[in-house]
């Protein structure tokens, strides 16, 4: 009997009790949990395959919630981010939701709305792996054809028709 894992979210929270709190939470709702008190710490532990989404606060000591997005984009990972702060300014929200993060949630915020955001970037975690798993067969399956093979699929990528195709690679229809 197979058993699938439930998804896998990293929690970075400096203060121990908050930490606490949303990895109980998320735990309940059924996630399995890895809490860091700063984004360093999960960056030095960082799984990309095991990490489904990350809830991070935005201030924290050393790497802050802006810098771990920008470490997390710099290594071209797909994992999606929920971020939680007591205060921000329009500017660095802006700047994070357009970076990809999932949503900003302000303290004090409704348990549900935490699991609604996780359940978001989980989701938005897996579209993004799937979609690379289809570039790379794609890739794979291109580099198989032949540089004839390749011209033809350049025009009808193009949405030339097949007569048109054969025209400009002066090639019969039937080829």
């Amino acid at each position: 009997m197979d058993f699938i894992e439930p998804p896998t979210i990293c929690v970075i929270e400096d203060h121990d009790e908050i930490r606490s709190a949303i990895a109980t939470a998320l735990e309940g709702a059924g996630y399995r949990v890895k809490a860091y008190a700063d984004g360093g710490d999960l960056l030095a532990d960082f799984d990309e395959q095991r990490t489904d989404a990350v809830v991070s606060d935005l201030h924290l000591p050393t790497i802050d919630g802006p810098m771990l997005q920008r470490r997390l984009i710099e290594r071209d990972s797909d994992v999606a981010l929920v971020f939680i702060t007591g205060d921000t300014d329009v500017r660095t929200a802006v700047r994070l939701m357009e970076a990809g993060a999932v949503t900003i949630l302000e303290k004090p915020y409704p348990p549900e709305d935490l699991t609604t955001a996780v359940e978001k970037a989980v989701a938005r975690t897996r579209h993004r792996r799937q979609l690379r798993h289809e570039r790379t067969i794609a890739h794979r399956r291109y580099a198989l054809l032949t540089d004839d093979e390749k011209a033809v699929l350049k025009f009808i990528v193009a949405g030339l028709p097949n007569k048109a195709i054969a025209l400009r690679l002066d090639l019969s229809m039937r080829t």
